[in-house]
C-alpha cells in the first residue's frame, strides 16, 4: 500500500475517533444535569423505598444524607426549568457535604471509623444489604453524590459565551431540540416514580 494511502487512511481513523470524543462530551455537557436529576431522584425514590416499602428505618446518619439529598431532588428541575446557568453554585454544597457523610457512613459499617451516638435504638453500623461484599446502602448513596457532583462540573464546562450565541442563532428555537437529552431521563425518572407507587399500593 502507498505511503500516502497509509497516511490517509490513518488520518481519517484520527479523526473519526477525535469526533466521536467530541460528540461523547458534548453528549455529556449537553445531558449533565439531566443525570444529575436521575441520580438525584432514584437516591430520593430509592430510600423512600427502603424505609416505606421494605422497612428499613434510617439511621441517623442516613438521616443527614437525606437531609442533603432530598433538596437536590427539586433543586435541580427548577434550575433546569430556569435554565440557570449558576444551578452548580447551589448543588455542589449539598452534594459535597452529602458525599462526605456517606463515605463517613461506609466507613461506620466496615468498622473502619467510630460510631457516632445513635438514637431510636438504630445502629448506624447496619448497612442492610452487602451485594459482592463491599456495596451497601451507605455506598449506593455515596455514588450517587459522586455522580451529581462529577455531572455539576461538566455542567461548568459550557461556556456562557457559546450558549447565548445559540440563543442568538435561534438553536433552542425548537422544544425537541432544547428538551431533547432531558427526554429518557424524565421517562426513567417516571417510571422509577411509578414503580414507587405501585410498590406502596401493593404493600
Amino acid at each position: 500500500m502507498p505511503e500516502s494511502q497509509t497516511l490517509s487512511s490513518q488520518q481519517d481513523e484520527a479523526l473519526v475517533e477525535s469526533s466521536f470524543s467530541d460528540q461523547l462530551l458534548f453528549w455529556l455537557s449537553a445531558s449533565s444535569r439531566y443525570i444529575a436529576q436521575l441520580a438525584a431522584t432514584i437516591a430520593t425514590v430509592g430510600s423512600l423505598f427502603m424505609s416505606e416499602v421494605l422497612g428499613w428505618p434510617p439511621c441517623i446518619l442516613c438521616w443527614y444524607q437525606r437531609i442533603m439529598m432530598y433538596p437536590l431532588a427539586f433543586i435541580i428541575p427548577i434550575g433546569l426549568a430556569r435554565r440557570d446557568r449558576k444551578l452548580h453554585l447551589y448543588v455542589l454544597p449539598l452534594a459535597v457535604i452529602g458525599a462526605f457523610i456517606s463515605l463517613y457512613h461506609y466507613g461506620v459499617t466496615k468498622r473502619l471509623v467510630p460510631s457516632p451516638p445513635c438514637v431510636s435504638n438504630i445502629p448506624c453500623e447496619n448497612g442492610w444489604i452487602n451485594w459482592f461484599g463491599f456495596i451497601n446502602v451507605p455506598f449506593l448513596a455515596l455514588i450517587a453524590f459522586i455522580v451529581i457532583i462529577f455531572t455539576m462540573l461538566i455542567s461548568t464546562s459550557i461556556s456562557i459565551d457559546s450558549e447565548e450565541e445559540g440563543d442568538e442563532q435561534g438553536v433552542s428555537a425548537n422544544p425537541l431540540e432544547r428538551f431533547g437529552p432531558a427526554v429518557p431521563v424524565l421517562v426513567i425518572i417516571f417510571g422509577v416514580l411509578a414503580a414507587f407507587g405501585i410498590a406502596t399500593i401493593v404493600r
